[in-house]
């Protein structure tokens, strides 16, 4: 599954150093240049290792030595599609905020940030090209771009992410029938089994208005999964004997929380959570799947 590279170094990344810093505070004038030179040599040494882990884990035993395309687009109801759009987008905010932390303006950071996020992920749809286990998706590249392009249109405007895409794993049955492609423990589930991912879109009315209050972090948040996938399409789930498992899209509507907007002063606690921003709340949901509306007091995969 091609997502899971495109995902890992974002969950690694995001664990050590998402939003650590304020992209409102820069270092000091004389220290810019040893920062700004600093980062770059980190990027550049940690996507090296990063590429080295991927050849050796993924591509060494599958490269074909020659280019070629996959189309993948119509795959698990495009949720793989999702994630791609997900991590671009995090991954986008994120090098933003080092930029602007260093002491790049921000029309230098937004440019900086676009391209560095791209650059990196088209280097790994490259290597699927080269790689007889995959191929160069198109439309994987295309999720990859939207994604940056919506951190960085929200940058451009507002200066901040006022519409954050969300993820919500919930674990899903599904996982046990073909461990071996939906994951056989919790960290390749939370990878592989799309049946138990969801992307939501979040967004707070109160977050376009001058006036600050509490209340700016209640959030409006609308979802998006699918259900039923034991393989990646239908014709090969039919091929393996699962032709009874309904497969199917749903799509959801819950409450969820900004807790950047929560009134805490703390550094470390405001650091804190900003993290937690990358995930969905929990709360109950109002579900539109196999043509009706439910209602889940708990969400369900």
């Amino acid at each position: 599954m091609k997502f899971k590279k495109t995902l890992l170094p974002f969950l690694f990344l995001s664990i050590l150093f998402y939003k650590t810093n304020n992209a409102q505070q820069v270092v000091a004038d004389t220290l810019q240049p040893h920062f700004k030179k600093s980062l770059f040599i980190s990027q550049a040494v940690t996507g090296g290792i990063l590429y080295t882990g991927f050849y050796n884990a993924w591509y060494k035993d599958y490269n074909t030595g020659r280019f070629h395309f996959f189309n993948d687009n119509k795959e698990w109801f495009q949720v793989d599609k999702m994630g791609h759009i997900y991590g671009s987008y995090h991954f986008t905010d994120l090098l933003n905020n080092q930029y602007r932390w260093v002491g790049y303006s921000k029309s230098k950071s937004l440019l900086l940030s676009v391209a560095a996020s791209n650059l990196y992920f088209a280097g790994i749809e490259a290597m699927d090209g080269f790689s007889g286990g995959w191929g160069f998706s198109a439309g994987d590249l295309l999720a990859n771009i939207s994604g940056s392009a919506i951190s960085a249109l929200q940058i451009a405007l507002w200066d901040e992410q006022k519409i954050q895409l969300k993820f919500l794993y919930i674990p899903s049955p599904f996982a046990a029938l073909r461990p071996e492609l939906l994951g056989n423990n919790f960290p390749s589930q939370l990878i592989k089994d799309y049946n138990a991912q969801s992307y939501w879109l979040s967004a707070s009315p109160f977050a376009f208005m001058k006036q600050d209050g509490w209340y700016k972090a209640l959030q409006l948040s609308f979802g998006y999964g699918a259900n039923g996938m034991i393989a990646a399409s239908a014709s090969k789930q039919q091929e393996l004997g699962f032709s009874s498992q309904l497969r199917y899209r749903q799509y959801m509507i819950s409450l969820d929380i900004d807790w950047t907007k929560l009134p805490v002063k703390d550094p470390k606690w405001r650091r804190f959570l900003r993290c937690l921003n990358v995930i969905k709340f929990p709360l109950p949901q109002l579900v539109w799947a196999k043509g009706k509306p439910a209602f889940e007091f708990l969400p369900k995969y």
